[in-house]
């Protein structure tokens, strides 16, 4: 098996704080759900603000974590929600009031009155805060903005909740049907575990069916197989669903396609994980929190830096050259485990973002490693194109195939090429000759799957021939294929890079259905890729050659 060397990390932890993009937007086209777990994902740091006509609500993050909320209606005031609740009377409220005038905070003459200890007045400080995140749940109007910046947040007032656990407690508490519904979107999408490790491994407090539904979703799975399999009422169904989505250790991918082989319904392929992780977010659950011996955590941070400054992925989870992919896995588990960033909830600042840095180093490593061994494994089993999934909703910012920003290692695919500045592909134009021209329209047609490889097929080895005579020049062809992705790309808003893979996938179906006539794979895959890529858009080359493993041999002369 080669080597894998990530790039090299630097000789300190680095710390700052995430940003989003875009940072303004319309709730009629967002969810709160939706914007919270992707301040978690992004790890950011500052203020949520939202607004509704005239309410504006703030929630404030450090590092993805929700710390703290405000508002500026009256109803959200503590006074008034101590009021509500009955904790205190009128009487109580309208002298306690009265002292404010004097400058003193409502809490502060709360508990110099007596009417309340100090302890039960931050109890009910942290329920008002909540109160004021779930509120806003229902919103389905307004706008959101997020401003980067630390926000002054005294400590004792700080929430101590994971924003997981936070996230499904607000959605248990919709009750708008409707916003659920919206919510989850394409009904036809599987649902998956979520592909980000610092998703998948949250600590989050599960309602047992919760629980249960995590446990029955280990592949992607879709909704109306789930609505079977899960025994209670589907609308119950989909708002634990919703939950758990909107959380992010869940995921929403592609729909099902139909084979065509058989016909019917499947799984994609690059769907399918190679081997799920062997526990589900419920088990950080189980994992002891921080707790203050500085000593003996320092010592673990500096061995952990210390293995990740090898770039060697093999040392950091200390598993032998040769190690499968459930190696891999078990090994990847007790480390982030370890080092998830919601186990340090009450850690300081510092201590928070270093490990926050080093949890997205192991997750960069990870994924590199896990990627290479699959794709070991595929070419060895099946000689499959593999692709990395592609979801649809936001994951988490630390590093996975589908970001584009893993490196790729020299001994696994070769960098660029410099002179490789993409081109632009020609618009298809009659050769002239009457059979090439019909030919090129059944190759059209072919990628757009509304032809069979079998109907085409004498089309398609007319062009695609790596014999002479030849119809086309090859790079002509090329850019045939070309011209088809950045229609598609645009039509269906998808990267470039994935219709290519698209295109290169159903040659290879055509070919392994025996439908091509003097076609050779080896001479036609290594220039035709090259060709291609000429085509791909500099920022997409690293991560189309990353997701063209399953060719690895035809790409290391490319």
């Amino acid at each position: 098996m080669p080597e894998t060397t990530p790039a090299p990390l630097n000789t300190a932890p680095t710390s700052a704080p995430g940003t989003l993009t875009p940072t303004t937007g319309q709730l009629t086209a967002v969810g709160v759900p939706d914007l919270i777990r992707r301040a978690y994902g992004e790890r950011f740091t500052g203020e949520l603000l939202l607004k509704r006509g005239d309410e504006q609500k703030q929630i404030y993050f450090e590092t993805g974590n929700i710390v703290f909320a405000s508002s500026n209606q009256p109803a959200d005031r503590i006074g008034a929600a101590l009021l509500r609740q009955g904790l205190i009377t009128q009487a109580d409220f309208d002298q306690v009031l009265a002292q404010t005038a004097t400058g003193k905070r409502f809490g502060q003459a709360l508990v110099e009155a007596g009417l309340m200890s100090q302890r039960d007045l931050l109890t009910n400080i942290t329920f008002q805060i909540l109160d004021i995140i779930y509120s806003v749940f229902n919103w389905t109007t307004g706008t959101f903005t997020f401003i980067a910046g630390e926000q002054r947040v005294a400590e004792e007032l700080k929430l101590k909740l994971t924003t997981a656990s936070i996230i499904l407690e607000g959605v248990r508490r919709i009750e708008d049907f409707g916003i659920i519904r919206r919510g989850l979107g394409d009904l036809n999408r599987f649902i998956a575990p979520a592909s980000s490790p610092l998703l998948r491994l949250q600590t989050m407090t599960l309602k047992p069916f919760e629980r249960q539904l995590l446990e029955l979703i280990t592949q992607p799975l879709d909704l109306l197989h789930l609505l079977i399999i899960a025994g209670a009422p589907p609308a119950t169904t989909l708002k634990a669903l919703f939950g758990l989505l909107s959380a992010g250790v869940l995921e929403q991918t592609d729909p099902p396609t139909v084979s065509h082989d058989t016909g019917k319904l499947e799984i994609p392929a690059v769907l399918r994980p190679p081997i799920p992780l062997s526990a589900s977010a419920a088990v950080s659950q189980a994992l002891p929190a921080y707790a203050p011996d500085h000593a003996a955590l320092r010592a673990q941070l500096d061995d952990l830096w210390a293995r990740l400054r090898l770039s060697n992925p093999y040392a950091l989870f200390q598993i032998a050259h040769g190690a499968s992919l459930e190696d891999l896995n078990a090994a990847y588990l007790r480390l982030a485990s370890r080092f998830h960033p919601d186990r340090f909830l009450t850690a300081p600042l510092p201590l928070r973002r270093e490990i926050d840095e080093a949890f997205r180093h192991i997750a960069h490593h990870y994924e590199h490693l896990r990627q290479q061994l699959f794709q070991n494994r595929l070419a060895h089993t099946t000689g499959r194109l593999a692709t990395a999934p592609t979801v649809t909703r936001s994951t988490g910012a630390y590093p996975a195939i589908t970001t584009g920003k893993l490196p790729a290692s020299d001994t696994i695919l070769p960098p660029p090429r410099p002179e490789q500045a993409q081109r632009r592909p020609n618009p298809v134009k009659p050769t002239g000759n009457p059979d090439v021209d019909a030919a090129i329209d059944d190759l059209l047609a072919y990628l757009d799957d509304q032809k069979a490889p079998l109907v085409v097929g004498d089309s398609l080895s007319l062009l695609l021939r790596t014999e002479p005579p030849f119809a086309l020049p090859r790079e002509r062809v090329a850019e045939i294929i070309a011209g088809w992705a950045y229609h598609q790309a645009g039509q269906r808003n998808r990267p470039l890079n994935e219709m290519f893979l698209a295109a290169l996938e159903d040659i290879r179906h055509a070919e392994r259905a025996r439908v091509l006539r003097a076609f050779n794979p080896d001479a036609f895959y290594e220039t035709f890729i090259a060709d291609l890529m000429l085509f791909c858009p500099p920022d997409e080359q690293e991560l189309f050659r990353l997701k063209l493993g399953g060719l690895q041999e035809f790409l290391r002369h490319a």
